[in-house]
């Protein structure tokens, strides 16, 4: 009768990898077949029911061993939300604007740590590996949904062009998961064709940022030392405070008045240059505009800023840019590829956005603990040689 009662009836650790395929598997499929066509259904929001399994099936694995690690990885970012919440509630009083929309902002921000640590926490390297496999076909198989296989013609192929960058197959849908799975399988490097595939389609996304940097992984992932190289703890603060900088000087240049000074640094007319978000700043820095915290630039053009680092400066002050830079650079530790990974999402932040895609977001943080935690394995294991 104990035996029974101790047999596992349940495997969480594969019913978790399960439902994170399928948590990102929907979001694939209906970010093409739906978002991407502008197509309202409620299908939409079935990854939010996988996430929820996942965390329930998660909560379940470790009732009887109950701990705050969670917490404890990730507590900066939990002040961060709590800082963003409590400065949002205060601006919608002092301003008479109320709005749901911080708290709908602060959950996506704290959804993808929150997944992060349940997934990371139950799948082994093997298990790991199957999962990303899994998640770069969906991945692929959604990008083919959204451009159409009629699209990959060779007529379209010639098309292409990087000095004017346009391409047919541009994709902001799936540029972000393109280097996730592309940073994750160059670092591992045990199968060639899916590291050549994973290099390959975030280059057929078309996003500057996205070629460059699946380029740079590439090259860096044939040398085994490189990545092994970690860079010193304090390493992260300085990056933190480096873009911190990097946004207000950013921010500077984009105010109406300065904007000419850019175009004639770059030689390229500004508006072009960021895609026509210069132009939100407009709107934006207008005397009507009222900050009722996050979400307030969203109000005023009706879209996201897609500047997100100058966003959490508009809406939160420079407390809340802070807050945010060193909450995330806090857990990017000492690898050489989770520096780059954060690198990238950083970057990406302060000239597009992302953060606020929480399913993608948490997957760049699964693979920040992954490079992080094959590093102190292999240092364990030469310590425990040398003893």
């Amino acid at each position: 009768m104990e035996n029974f009662q101790e047999k596992k009836l349940i495997n969480y650790d594969v019913l978790i990898g399960f439902l994170f395929v399928n948590t990102y598997a929907s979001k694939a499929l209906t970010d093409a077949i739906f978002v991407a066509k502008e197509i309202s259904s409620p299908l939409v929001n079935i990854k939010y029911l996988f996430a929820l399994l996942l965390i329930l099936a998660f909560i379940l694995k470790k009732r009887n061993c109950i701990n705050l690690d969670l917490f404890k990885k990730y507590d900066l970012i939990f002040v961060t939300c709590a800082f963003f919440t409590l400065y949002s509630f205060l601006f919608q009083i002092i301003n008479r604007h109320f709005s749901l929309t911080p708290i709908e902002y602060d959950i996506k921000l704290l959804l993808a740590p929150i997944l992060a640590y349940c997934v990371y926490s139950s799948l082994d390297s093997k298990k790991m590996y199957s999962c990303m496999v899994f998640v770069l076909i969906f991945a692929i198989i959604g990008f083919l949904l959204e451009k159409g296989i009629d699209t990959f013609s060779i007529e379209n192929f010639k098309a292409i062009n990087f000095i004017n960058s346009y391409s047919p197959f541009e994709s902001h849908y799936f540029a972000g998961i393109s280097i996730a799975v592309c940073t994750y399988f160059n670092f591992n490097n045990k199968n060639k064709v899916v590291t050549l595939i994973s290099t390959l389609f975030p280059i057929l996304t078309f996003k500057r940022l996205a070629i460059l940097f699946a380029l740079l992984v590439f090259v860096l992932g044939r040398f085994k030392k490189v990545k092994e190289i970690e860079l010193k703890t304090r390493s992260v603060y300085y990056f933190a405070s480096c873009f911190i900088i990097l946004t207000l000087i950013y921010y500077y240049f984009l105010i109406p008045t300065n904007q000419n000074i850019l175009s004639s640094i770059l030689h390229s007319d500004l508006s072009v240059f960021t895609k026509g978000r210069s132009e939100y700043m407009h709107i934006v820095l207008d005397s009507s505009f009222v900050n009722f915290g996050l979400g307030s630039c969203e109000f005023a053009i009706g879209k996201n800023l897609e500047m997100e680092l100058i966003q959490f400066f508009i809406e939160t002050s420079i407390i809340g840019l802070s807050l945010f830079c060193f909450a995330y650079w806090k857990i990017a530790g000492k690898n050489i590829f989770s520096i780059l990974l954060m690198t990238f999402i950083f970057l990406n932040m302060l000239t597009s956005h992302g953060i606020y895609n929480s399913f993608n977001t948490m997957i760049y943080l699964l693979l920040i603990e992954e490079f992080n935690s094959k590093n102190q394995k292999k240092n364990l294991s030469l310590y425990q040689k040398l003893s």
